[in-house]
């Protein structure tokens, strides 16, 4: 906070956002407009725990002395992957324009309000909104199948979100009594197969409640969906058979040693998992002609 003598005279406030950094791929965005725009700036303390940084158009890869994004922009989200956890403190002054233009197919968005954001009100204008999703993280709102695990966005944290055409959302003003939610853990693993890598790139699998008519699956199965070498890159506890319900595949991290996820055009392969008796089960899907992706990993698949 800067002050000058006299009331009369004019005074400039500057804000610190800390973003929480997890070990890992992540989505990062600031409700701040930094003084230090600079990629190198603003990473110089960070050199250690920073991996790489990506927009929708650029990259910021240190080791490789890349970097095509240039300067922090306040009006997209990014991908970022860190060697380990990290605090990224950031100064600033509030960012006033809080629209953000849609473009017509994948979008990278920050989060402009320092507050949770409903991500079903938000969107609410929208009426060619397809998914809202977690960078590299399981949730989702997926209206046509009215699916909705994701309930709010984050500040400091990013979303891609796909649109059938364009348009504009308006983040609210933060309220003083509003706060904002803490970084979301993971789920545990009750499962035999292995952990899952939660990488950046994911596909989308919606499961509709009347598919689970007949097929033997109980309340608290886990679905898993594994690639054609049998490592598992999304699984899901199923809560109800009376709801939609949806799981995330995990792509393959192209900047770390061996497989640890999905490939461009790799089949599908579904397993259930009982943890009431320890059983496994193959389970056999069919798929929708009318959606894009049947049965293959795409880079944001549905």
């Amino acid at each position: 906070m800067i002050l000058t003598q006299g009331f009369q005279q004019p005074y400039n406030f500057y804000l610190q956002q800390i973003l929480d950094i997890p070990m890992g791929w992540s989505g990062v965005s600031t409700y701040l407009d930094p003084l230090n725009k600079g990629m190198d700036g603003i990473f110089a303390p960070y050199q250690n725990e920073l991996i790489i940084m990506a927009s929708m158009n650029g990259v910021y890869y240190p080791a490789q002395s890349i970097n095509t994004i240039g300067n922090w922009e306040t009006h997209s989200g990014y991908q970022i992957k860190a060697e380990d956890d990290f605090d990224l403190a950031l100064t600033g002054a509030k960012i006033q324009n809080l629209e953000i233009d849609l473009a017509e197919g994948w979008n990278l968005v920050p989060v402009l309000s320092a507050c949770d954001v409903e991500v079903e009100n938000l969107f609410s204008g929208i009426s060619c909104l397809q998914i809202v999703k977690e960078v590299a993280g399981t949730n989702l709102y997926w209206p046509a199948y009215n699916i909705n695990t994701l309930g709010n966005l984050i500040p400091g944290k990013a979303y891609f979100v796909a649109a059938a055409d364009g348009g504009t959302i308006a983040f609210p003003e933060c309220t003083k009594s509003a706060s904002a939610t803490k970084q979301i853990s993971r789920p545990v693993n009750i499962t035999p197969w292995n952990d899952l890598h939660y990488t950046a790139i994911t596909h989308a699998i919606a499961f509709p409640a009347e598919a689970f008519h007949n097929s033997g699956v109980l309340p608290g199965d886990v679905i898993g969906v594994f690639s054609f070498d049998g490592f598992c890159c999304g699984q899901a506890e199923i809560a109800n058979l009376k709801s939609n319900f949806a799981i995330t595949a995990f792509a393959n991290d192209e900047i770390t040693a061996g497989k640890d996820g999905l490939e461009s055009g790799e089949p599908f392969q579904f397993k259930v998992y009982r943890p009431a008796s320890d059983q496994q089960f193959e389970f056999e899907v069919n798929f929708d002609p009318a959606l894009p992706n049947m049965g293959f990993f795409a880079a944001h698949g549905i």
